[in-house]
């Protein structure tokens, strides 16, 4: 059986051209055993690709799941206490 590698980048870092002109984050070697790699946005995946697009490894954009969840989490949580502070402070 095959090792198949799947990377998501959850730590958005490579927002910064710098790292990844330098290869701080990804290395060629890395990347070129990477079958997909999913970003957090457009920004980052394009800077990738530009870097790494003589290698076959695919890259999406699909957004944060954890940011996801907790934004929607978060609301439901704090949904009272931030009526209250609106009813308390208004706009």
């Amino acid at each position: 059986m095959a090792i198949r590698y799947v990377f998501f980048d959850e730590e958005g870092i490579v927002t910064y051209r710098e790292f990844i002109q330098n290869e701080v984050r990804y290395s060629r070697e890395i990347v070129a055993e990477v079958e997909q790699l999913y970003f957090w946005g457009d920004n980052q995946k394009k800077l990738f690709d530009e870097k790494f697009s003589a290698l076959p490894a695919q890259t999406f954009t699909t957004g944060s799941p954890r940011l996801e969840f907790w934004q929607h989490h978060a609301q439901s949580v704090y949904r009272q206490k931030a009526e209250e502070i609106r009813n308390r402070y208004k706009d």
